[in-house]
């Protein structure tokens, strides 16, 4: 039988059937890793880590009530923060109010926290429930986009400053400084990077394309898209000083906040741990969280903290308890606060439809009254 000629109907069909097969064999590598990486972290990382924790509850019969209402009331102002984030992020000429913003952020946190990969997720619920308050699809990408980034790459940041300021306290072992130096090279590459695509944004595009070419499915058209997204929403919030210096603050503020919501917790079962230590401590195990591979971190980051601030010569039972009680705050409290903030979305959206129609019906009703509108035979 001859072959197929390049030119024939069959050779795109062939070549979309192959790049599909591809794809798929690199989903299941993708899936593959991601679960040996849990077995292994859990096995020897979680698993050591708690195994005397039971031990350690004869602490919390000293534990200070006032120092643990702080710590929560520190977390809810880093929500807050975040929040506000988002807001300034948002296009001013269309963005809703920000108790709006806050609710749907609490529901994006949640969604997070929930399902393992949840960042997606959360994005997809947060453009639904923006763009239902007639906030346009395209400022709610360039927003949620410039959000994402200001807020990742100020972790970056404080993780570079912890390094820096920690260098002295770190073990003598080497390759403390060198997964440090690694991953502050990683922020700042990306950081770098990011400002010169915000001055090229063309040839940055055109340089993506290239260089993702050859990827299976429409790996390369995701990618250039995201990138493209990414520069266009940071320009665009470039453009004016006063919001962007605004959103670096708040950034700033969420991920200061949520620290001192972990010292307050701390404190609160007497340990008092060294900040630039706890700085370090703090960003690494939040960027291990960014990781798609278990909801929020779950298990990763308590497995990052509790060894890290043994290390530090904090008592186990101490860094189990503290830990434990900052994620009871930082992880598992958004969960509800986020199925509150759905129902009062919900709620809310119902209310203003039902008062949009009495609204239109009373209009009616008194044109008629008026002779504007003309009566149909039944009224």
């Amino acid at each position: 039988m001859a072959a197929t000629p390049a030119h024939s109907p069959r050779a795109p069909t062939a070549k979309a059937g192959e790049r599909e097969r591809r794809g798929r064999a690199f989903l299941l590598i993708r899936t593959g890793l991601a679960l040996s990486i849990v077995a292994l972290l859990v096995r020897f990382v979680v698993v050591p880590q708690w195994h005397d924790a039971a031990r350690a509850l004869s602490l919390v019969s000293a534990v200070s009530a006032p120092l643990l209402l702080a710590g929560v009331a520190l977390e809810l102002l880093s929500l807050c923060a975040l929040a506000g984030l988002t807001w300034i992020a948002l296009d001013p000429a269309t963005r809703p109010r920000f108790l709006t913003v806050l609710h749907v952020d609490l529901a994006g946190v949640g969604v997070t926290n929930a399902i393992p990969g949840g960042g997606a997720t959360s994005l997809a619920v947060r453009y639904r429930m923006l763009t239902r308050r007639r906030t346009p699809g395209s400022a709610v990408v360039a927003g949620v986009t410039a959000e994402v980034v200001i807020s990742n790459l100020t972790l970056g940041l404080l993780f570079a400053l912890g390094l820096a300021t920690s260098v002295a306290a770190l073990p003598t072992a080497p390759y403390y400084r060198i997964a440090g130096a690694f991953v502050g090279g990683v922020f700042g590459t990306a950081a770098v990077l990011l400002g010169l695509a915000a001055l090229r944004p063309s040839r940055t595009v055109r340089l993506v394309r290239a260089a993702t070419g050859r990827l299976p499915g429409r790996a390369s058209v995701r990618i250039t898209r995201s990138i493209a997204h990414t520069v266009r929403a940071v320009r665009r919030l470039a453009a004016s000083p006063r919001r962007f210096a605004a959103a670096v603050g708040f950034a700033v503020a969420n991920w200061l906040l949520d620290i001192a919501a972990l010292l307050v917790m701390f404190a609160a079962f007497g340990a008092h741990p060294p900040i630039a230590p706890l700085l370090l401590v703090y960003a690494l195990a939040n960027i291990l969280a960014l990781l798609p591979i278990t909801p929020g971190g779950v298990g990763i980051v308590e497995g990052v903290m509790v060894p890290a601030f043994v290390a530090l010569a904090l008592p186990h039972g101490v860094a189990v308890l503290g830990v434990t009680a900052w994620r009871l705050v930082e992880y598992w409290m958004p969960m509800p606060l986020a199925a509150l903030s759905a129902i009062a979305l919900t709620v809310r959206g119902a209310l203003a439809r039902w008062s949009a129609r009495v609204e239109r019906g009373d209009t009616l009703y008194r044109g008629r009254d008026r002779g504007v509108y003309p009566r149909s035979r039944h009224s």
